[in-house]
């Protein structure tokens, strides 16, 4: 009986002492942006900043979106806030988005955001990828968006645009629903077409030979890398 007491005493003292622990570690955490002299969103324990969507179905950009204003409110023209424990910054004016994605991108390179490049390889792109990764792909990226290069592909993304215009109107003439996921990745029919010259009608079979590859390689991973690699080849 003493002996059970004394287990219970200790077991008592660790879960007190790991709850101590944790407190701590989550206040000195919270106290980054505030040591930097930045402006930053109070957060709580143990979610940091993203309590909404806990709290109530929100969507993650919302709750962002949310921070967002609350930092332009204060005039603040950048800002601190936290996942969790984690520090995250927030640019709010204009200038610091151009410093950052221009002149100081090399200090900027981990975005902190989930990619799979072996199964989920879609996700990992110049706004996922982390480190030497990352700078590898933006140096294979940059001479595609020179300012010559943009100015070409304007007119290619007028003509995108007018057709996805003419189609909306269309679907509602007719009183047809709008599947905007389906529209928009035709929309993105843009990128085949100011790389591979393709056309907007062209871009709906590849939405779905998209859908199909993604579908083989999340329930069929074995067919969908076959698939993958001789479509590639």
């Amino acid at each position: 009986m003493i002996l059970s007491d004394c287990l219970l005493t200790t077991l008592a003292g660790v879960f007190l002492a790991l709850i101590i622990t944790f407190i701590v570690y989550y206040k000195w955490s919270f106290t980054y942006w505030k040591n930097l002299d930045v402006p930053y969103v109070k957060p709580t324990i143990p979610l940091g900043n993203i309590v909404a969507p806990l709290k109530e179905r929100v969507q993650f950009a919302v709750v962002l979106k949310h921070i967002y204003d609350e930092l332009k409110r204060k005039k603040a023209r950048h800002g601190g806030i936290y996942i969790f424990s984690s520090p995250v910054y927030m640019i709010i004016d204009l200038e610091y988005v151009k410093n950052v994605l221009r002149k100081d991108f090399k200090y900027f390179m981990d975005r902190g955001m989930y990619y799979n490049e072996k199964d989920d390889p879609i996700s990992a792109h110049l706004f996922t990828l982390d480190g030497e990764k990352w700078k590898n792909v933006r140096v294979k990226l940059t001479p595609t968006f020179t300012s010559g290069k943009i100015k070409m592909m304007f007119q290619t993304l007028l003509d995108c645009e007018k057709n996805l215009h003419e189609t909306i109107e269309n679907l509602l003439t007719h009183n047809q629903p709008l599947d905007m996921k389906i529209l928009l990745g035709c929309f993105l029919d843009v990128i085949g077409s100011c790389v591979f010259s393709r056309t907007w009608f062209e871009g709906l079979q590849y939405v779905k030979m998209g859908k199909f590859s993604l579908f083989l390689m999340y329930n069929l991973p074995e067919t969908g890398e076959n698939v993958k690699s001789k479509s590639c080849g």
